[in-house]
């Protein structure tokens, strides 16, 4: 599964016209960490794939291979609620890190 995952980013940004640094500052890790994403090195964290999905306007079922659809129901959302969105990621994110502290 992993192989998929790494080869659907890679896909998308490369559609997408991105460099390696530039969709990893658009989901705010290393330029180390998309490299590693996608030779499937590394799997990105849950968050991580979450905001990779928005980047691309893809579905987390689309880059986890459980879907062949590309399209994502936020296509629908307007910017008000994809600040909301944003917002409870980076939330999830935070607690996330607080409680590996412990």
């Amino acid at each position: 599964m992993i192989d998929l995952i790494a080869e659907k980013i890679k896909a998308l940004r490369t559609e997408k016209c991105l460099t390696q640094q530039e969709l990893a500052n658009k989901i705010e890790v290393s330029k180390n960490s998309v490299s590693l994403y996608e030779t499937g090195k590394k799997y990105p964290s849950l968050v991580t794939l979450c905001k990779i999905a928005t980047v691309f306007n893809v579905s987390t079922d689309y880059l986890l291979g459980l879907s062949n659809a590309k399209e994502t129901e936020f296509t629908d959302l307007d910017d008000i609620q994809l600040d909301i969105l944003r917002k409870l990621i980076h939330q999830f994110e935070q607690f996330n890190q607080i409680k590996n502290k412990t």
